[in-house]
Order: C-alpha cells, then sequence, then structure tokens
C-alpha cells in the first residue's frame, strides 16, 4: 500500500494565467479590529468566529455565508497539526479504508495545495452523506476520473466489477490535468457531464472531456454487457466564482461539488475568500472525525504485525515494526530503546485526550457514519 499523495504543483507555481471575466470572487473580506478570533486564526486572512454552543464539546465556526459545529476534540487535534514545525508521515485517521497522513491535513493550513488523499476523501463523505438522502452517488478517485479523461484507464474485468457505475444518479470526482485540481460531476439521467475549473473553464478542454466520457460509456456499456441505450452525452457547466491565487484549486473543488450534489447552484457564484478558509477547516475537523489510533497495526506504516518484530512505545502502548522505515528517526534521536517512546508522543501530538489507551478505544467505538454531524455549507 502505497502512502505517497500527490499535490498540484501548478498552484505551488507563480499563477500567470489569465481569467475571463466573471462575477468577482473575492468579496468584501472586511477590517474589524473587535472581530473575535481563536489564536490559530489570527494569521489567516479570513475573519472567522468562534463560539460556545451549549457544551465544552462543540465550537460553532461561522462566516458571513457558512455555519457549521464542529467537536472541540477534533479540533484540538487539528491544532496540534497544523502547528507542527515539519510533516513527520505519520498515518492520523482512516476514512472509509483510506489512510490519512499528518501531512494530508496539514496541507488544509491556510495557504497550501490540498493532496489527493484529502479531496478523495472529502468526497467520499459527500457521496456518503448523498446515500443517506436516497441518492444513488458514485466515487471515482482522482487516478481513475483522470484516467478516464487523458484515455488510458483499462476497466476491470466483468467478475472484478461490483456494480453498474452508468445506473447511478450521480458519478463525482477530480480530474487532474496539468498539475491542477479540476472536478467532474456525472448527472447520469439527465446525460449532463458538467465540468468544474476552478480557472475558468476553456471550450477545447470540455470537448476533450465529453469526447473521453462518452468513449468510457462506449467501452463499459460493452465490455459488462448493459442493454440500456445510452445518453446523448452533453457537456456543460454552472457560472462560477472564480480562482484568484495560486493555491486553492483543490478546495474550490470541494465547495463546488458539496453545493453542486446539494443542489445550491445559485451559490456557486458568491464564494468568498472567507469561505475558502472556512471550508479548509471544515473539511480538516471532519477528516479527523475518523482518527484511528492504529492499536491493531503500526502507526507508522498503518500495516498489520504478522510474525515480525515489534518495539512497544511505552507511553501510548502503541506497537511498530522494528523496520528502519518505522521507527528509524525515533531510533536516531534515542539513545536508550529500553525505554522506547515514539516521536509522536515526544512532541505531544495526541495531547491529554488520549493518555489514557483506555479512553483511545473507547473513541474508536464511537466513530461510526451514523453518529457523524452532517454539516450544512452554505
Amino acid at each position: 500500500m502505497s502512502l505517497e499523495s500527490i499535490t498540484c504543483r501548478m498552484c505551488s507555481m507563480k499563477f500567470t494565467g489569465r481569467i475571463p471575466k466573471r462575477k468577482s470572487d473575492d468579496g468584501e473580506i472586511g477590517n474589524d479590529k473587535n472581530l473575535k478570533k481563536r489564536k490559530a486564526m489570527e494569521n489567516a486572512d479570513s475573519d472567522v468566529l468562534f463560539t460556545k454552543n451549549g457544551s465544552d464539546q462543540n465550537l460553532e465556526v461561522s462566516g458571513k455565508n457558512t455555519k457549521f459545529l464542529v467537536n472541540n476534540n477534533g479540533y484540538d487535534l487539528v491544532e496540534n497539526l497544523w502547528s507542527l514545525e515539519k510533516d513527520f508521515n505519520f498515518p492520523v485517521a482512516n476514512v472509509f479504508g483510506k489512510v490519512i497522513m499528518d501531512t494530508d491535513i496539514r496541507s488544509l493550513k491556510s495557504n497550501e495545495c490540498l493532496t489527493d488523499r484529502v479531496i478523495d476523501c472529502y468526497l467520499l463523505l459527500l457521496v456518503t452523506q448523498q446515500s443517506e438522502l436516497g441518492r444513488n452517488v458514485v466515487h471515482y478517485d482522482q487516478t481513475k476520473m483522470t484516467g478516464i479523461i487523458n484515455s488510458d484507464f483499462l476497466l476491470p474485468d466483468v467478475s472484478q466489477n461490483s456494480g453498474i457505475d452508468l445506473e447511478a444518479d450521480v458519478i463525482v470526482g477530480v480530474y487532474h490535468r496539468s498539475y491542477h485540481w479540476t472536478l467532474v460531476i456525472v448527472e447520469v439521467r439527465e446525460g449532463k457531464i458538467f465540468f468544474y475549473n476552478p480557472c475558468g473553464e476553456k471550450s477545447y478542454e470540455m470537448k476533450k472531456i465529453e469526447r473521453s466520457w462518452r468513449k468510457y460509456d462506449h467501452e463499459y456499456r460493452h465490455k459488462y454487457q448493459i442493454s440500456n441505450k445510452s445518453p446523448d452525452w452533453k457537456i456543460c457547466s454552472s457560472p462560477h466564482a472564480l480562482q484568484r491565487d495560486s493555491f486553492n484549486c483543490g478546495i474550490y473543488c470541494l465547495v463546488f461539488a458539496e453545493k453542486h450534489l446539494n443542489g445550491h447552484l445559485h451559490d456557486l457564484q458568491s464564494i468568498t475568500k472567507k469561505d475558502l478558509q472556512i471550508m479548509r477547516r471544515k473539511v480538516a475537523l471532519e477528516l479527523m472525525l475518523y482518527k484511528v489510533y492504529l492499536t491493531g497495526c503500526c502507526p507508522k506504516c498503518a500495516k498489520k504485525i504478522e510474525n515480525e518484530e515489534k518495539i512497544e512505545c511505552s507511553m501510548c502502548k502503541r506497537t511498530y515494526h522494528f523496520k528502519p522505515f518505522c521507527i528509524e528517526e525515533d531510533i536516531i534521536d534515542l539513545e536508550d530503546l529500553t525505554d522506547f517512546k515514539c516521536r509522536m508522543c515526544r512532541i505531544n501530538f495526541w495531547g491529554k485526550y488520549e493518555a489514557d489507551l483506555k479512553s483511545v478505544n473507547k473513541e474508536i467505538a464511537k466513530i461510526s457514519t451514523c453518529q457523524r454531524k452532517v454539516f450544512k455549507y452554505g
């Protein structure tokens, strides 16, 4: 299992591309010095308000167009991650089988480019919410969607195909093109392919996507012997706010996806910098609701420990592979292995909430899709 992730390299370089004229997404940020802020937001370019909401366990995060509740425990873990001086490449959450690393959560900080794992996992959460509402929505991860649009995706054997995707209501995924995140949402029953490029859609690019999807549709129906007539696919988009910076393409895609799936197309043009900043924090907090403490496997590589050499952290009691990848950096920093302390404990990452392993196991038991709050955006 590879734990590598990719970010948008285009957005890590100086943005020089021309942007078609549309309604500005900048909005009025304001300059109210009396606005209350949490310490972590002091250097952010948005005025986000944090207030207690009836319990010490909950915080209300609100902006001009956004309001949602967060779990205070998750908030503290996110702040711990964002305050680290460097990346440690440690698994910190597990969303429907996809491992989330500390580097992924840190990519949600201000002015950072999102990783593919963040985007794919949050789209999975949106798809799950739609399923709970009775809609048949399918998620294609960025590798599959990009392969389809580039016409180099190989369909799996019939025996390995678990469902008929083209009988779904909606198919959603990101298309990684020219080191830049874009969004594709296929309304299957309507025969429409919605394409969202945060920097603005180009006609030649939309024609390519329509042509590639028609090819995929034809090959899919032929290989899996689907008798239903193929729709007369049409490519389209909806007017939306435009990216005016060099790093927010990924978070724009997530905002577009959430609003589109919830039927809020009229809100796509009114996205502000404040909304993007709040969305970054919201995504980080929701992913951390799936925090996993990896007591059944190595916290570094996220793989089970079979009949292999292992070593236990004297503080968190988690067991690591006694292998270079899993503990080499810790061994370099430690002289005496009789009292092994993993790096995450030595930087006090887990904090007071996870000091007791029993409380960790209780937290794991509580994490489920049914218990997650469904946040409203917009």
